[in-house]
């Protein structure tokens, strides 16, 4: 039965995977990118020095998305970057420069976790520019373009507290604090490092800093302050432990008797199975049910806490269809439909535990969908049909509530 239902799951990501490959375009944070050509995002950060801007710029790829030559121990990915900020039609600094991205082996050229480039840093007066930024692959040829509109404030008049650098790492020399451009963290990640640093009003000495962690319930689920006196660069790290997936504002207040000023970003921490291995393993095995065997259900209901992780691994090992590289993309597939379960839908149970998630996580998006949420002589049904698989569903909602039942499968 096991391999019956891991059949038919990887014939339904194999299906997704053409599907996804006949658009021309693909998403990629805000921006739209040609398949075939690098992908990259930017994120810019401004801090006082003197009376100039210091922006650090950070620029953010992946291997997978980089063309790689072999050399004789290790393969090798060629770019170079184009930076240009002009004011008023006319250039005020370009910087162009090449590097290159090194990996060991065939299987690192095909990962997917993040690479950061070495930071551009640019000082320029407060004002209003324009950044245009090309990254273009050496070997393949292919280039990509940004441009964007920044302004650098006037800090110490119009903004009071600079950008918020946030971070990962220990700060050991074996692992130093690295930029998450991106601002996603994981839920197995244990600390959030933040970076900014205050300056106050001239006429002003000493100011309460305070910042709030904020979660969409809007509930404080971390607070810190402290005083301090005259400009002052500020480094803090938040526990994660008591923080769940999810997204977060970040508040940070300065406060004196006649003086306040509030400043705001936000982060996300991203869900993973580490997180519910961890927090609860018993819904993992729930989840797992759908595609494993009995006997591997047993393994992992009776295994150790110490065996957990290890059994969670080879399970999903098993299932690689790429195991020379560090993407398992049937456990992805499998982990994102969880998740779009849950988005869409929860209502009494989570998501994945409706019958609609059930047939969703193992079958994946239906071909079509038909819904008949208003018919007048019946209740609120769906008919979600798997062509290439010659299979049909139909689920009614039966009481009202938007909580449908399988009422029929063909």
């Amino acid at each position: 039965m096991e391999k019956i239902i891991i059949k038919i799951f990887l014939v339904c990501l194999v299906l997704c995977v053409i599907c996804s490959n006949a658009e021309s375009q693909i998403y990629y944070g805000s921006e739209y990118y040609e398949l075939g050509y690098p992908i990259f995002m930017m994120n810019y950060l401004f801090f006082a020095e003197d009376s100039l801007v210091r922006t650090e710029i950070y620029i953010q790829t992946s291997n997978e998305h980089m063309q790689f030559l072999k050399r004789k121990y290790y393969f090798i990915a060629l770019y170079e970057v184009e930076l240009a900020l002009l004011t008023e039609n006319r250039l005020y600094k370009r910087i162009a420069f090449q590097d290159s991205i090194v990996a060991p082996n065939y299987s690192s050229t095909r990962a997917s976790s993040p690479v950061i480039l070495q930071p551009i840093i640019i000082k320029a007066p407060p004002g209003d520019y324009i950044i245009t930024t090309k990254f273009v692959d050496l070997d393949s040829k292919k280039a990509k373009r940004l441009s964007e509109e920044i302004k650098l404030p006037m800090f110490g008049e119009e903004e009071y507290i600079s950008s918020i650098k946030f971070l990962k790492g220990t700060g050991s020399k074996n692992e130093p604090y690295e930029p998450v451009i991106s601002k996603r963290y994981f839920a197995h990640d244990t600390t959030l490092y933040l970076y900014f640093e205050v300056y106050p009003p001239m006429g002003i000495d000493t100011l309460n800093v305070s910042y709030l962690i904020i979660n969409k319930k809007n509930k404080t689920v971390f607070s810190d302050s402290l005083e301090i006196h005259g400009a002052h660069k500020i480094e803090n790290k938040v526990p994660m432990n008591n923080l769940e997936p999810g997204e977060f504002d970040l508040v940070i207040q300065l406060n004196r008797k006649d003086f306040h000023y509030t400043k705001k970003d936000n982060f996300t921490i991203m869900w993973s199975p580490m997180f519910q291995i961890k927090d609860d393993f018993e819904v993992i095995i729930k989840q797992l049910g759908y595609i494993a065997s009995e006997t591997w259900l047993d393994k992992l209901e009776s295994a150790s806490d110490s065996l957990k992780f290890g059994l969670f691994q080879q399970f999903w090992k098993e299932k690689d269809p790429t195991p020379d590289t560090d993407r398992n993309e049937v456990k992805d597939e499998f982990y994102r439909r969880v998740a779009y379960a849950n988005r869409h839908f929860s209502g009494f149970k989570e998501g994945w535990q409706t019958p609609r998630g059930k047939v969703y996580i193992i079958y994946g998006h239906p071909d079509e969908i038909e819904s008949h949420p208003f018919d007048m002589d019946s209740k609120p049904y769906e008919i979600w049909y798997y062509f290439q698989i010659n299979k049909k569903f139909i689920f009614v909602d039966k009481d009202g509530t938007n909580e449908y039942y399988l009422y029929y499968e063909e």
